[in-house]
């Protein structure tokens, strides 16, 4: 039966009325994926159905998560009350997180950034990209959005994106903001508006908002910034300033 087979999978930690708490093995999906392979929530529905000989459906909260390629402990409610309380705790960051990493070697600091482009593995798993290449967005599904790109970094709250020594921005759903056909693209937040100073040829420059999706100024001489303005330089060696939407407010 599928209660006594999830029993003996099962490693759990602790076990009440209201909560039930479970160590998630590597590469065992939280909830059903489009892999449909048997998910740890379905298993500890099974367990508790034929622990309990429960009629019917069993309520079991999922409360929060873990990636699929990673193992750790899980707490799942027993109850709605249960359910809304663990949330809140959730939401309140009542509830304390620890991550733990396996490294190879010895790191040279204590402390640092690592960061590093993933993947999708031939068996449905996300992983570091080793050849510098194809490296594209995943969403909380596990399935690619947008397209392949030799490189892509976070900046701004958008993605900058790098192929055949050009740049781009796209959003977070891989849809393309400024495709990636420019010698050099580099984002500003003035006040919460996120722009970008374009480099289109050696003679031409473009400032683009990328919030609002909309050139601001086009430019034969490559625009500066100075106190949350752009500005450039014409040709008459005089400076013309512009807001992030484009407005000319001085020129001088």
């Amino acid at each position: 039966m599928e209660g006594l087979k999830a029993m003996s999978k099962l490693n759990i930690l602790y076990e009440d009325n209201h909560v039930i708490v479970v160590l998630k093995e590597v590469n065992v999906p939280t909830q059903e994926d489009t892999s449909k392979d048997k998910d740890l929530l379905s298993m500890v529905k099974d367990y508790l159905k034929e622990k309990y000989q429960k009629p019917g459906n069993v309520y079991l909260g999922l409360v929060h998560r873990l990636d699929r390629p990673v193992s750790g402990i899980l707490v799942f409610a027993r109850t709605s009350k249960a359910a809304s309380r663990l949330s809140e705790e959730v939401r309140t960051h009542q509830m304390e997180k620890r991550y733990l990493a396996v490294v190879h070697g010895i790191l040279e600091q204590k402390e640092g950034t690592l960061i590093d482009f993933l993947k999708k593995g031939e068996d449905g798993t996300t992983i570091v990209s080793e050849d510098g290449k194809n490296y594209y967005l995943l969403n909380t599904k596990g399935e690619q959005v947008g397209g392949n790109y030799d490189k892509i970094f976070l900046r701004d709250g958008y993605y900058m994106t790098t192929k055949d020594k050009l740049e781009g921005i796209i959003d977070k759903n891989g849809v393309e903001i400024l495709p990636c056909e420019y010698k050099d693209v580099y984002t500003t937040n003035f006040s919460g508006d996120v722009v970008a100073r374009v480099t289109i040829s050696n003679s031409e420059y473009m400032v683009y908002n990328v919030d609002t999706k909309k050139e601001i100024i086009k430019s034969t001489t490559k625009p500066d910034t100075a106190h949350e303005h752009y500005f450039i330089t014409t040709e008459n060696n005089k400076k013309q300033y512009y807001t992030y939407n484009g407005k000319m407010v001085l020129e001088k």
